[in-house]
């Protein structure tokens, strides 16, 4: 956590509470390193940089998403390599 970081209470219905616990424990997060992951992708979703609050230019947000395309694409390609190499 860092020092600019602040804190922020809320309520949430306890099936919301409960599911993002246990996202967090599979993901192997805290539920509040859970929450800031989920609250960041929502933000990316509409185009918002959530490290700064910009909007992210929609050139810019063509090819992060090309990026990240690639980087599945590979993650694919080992595990499909490795699985393979198992049997």
């Amino acid at each position: 956590m860092k020092e600019s970081d602040v804190q922020l209470n809320l309520r949430v219905p306890t099936v919301v509470r409960d599911s993002i616990a246990q996202a967090a424990k599979k993901n192997r997060r805290s539920v509040t390193a859970e929450v800031i992951v989920r609250l960041e992708e929502s933000l990316a979703r509409e185009g918002v940089n959530p490290e700064t609050g910009e909007r992210i230019d929609p050139g810019e947000m063509i090819r992060l998403l090309g990026d990240l395309a690639s980087r599945l694409a590979l993650v694919e390609d080992s595990f499909e390599a490795s699985t393979k190499n198992q049997k």
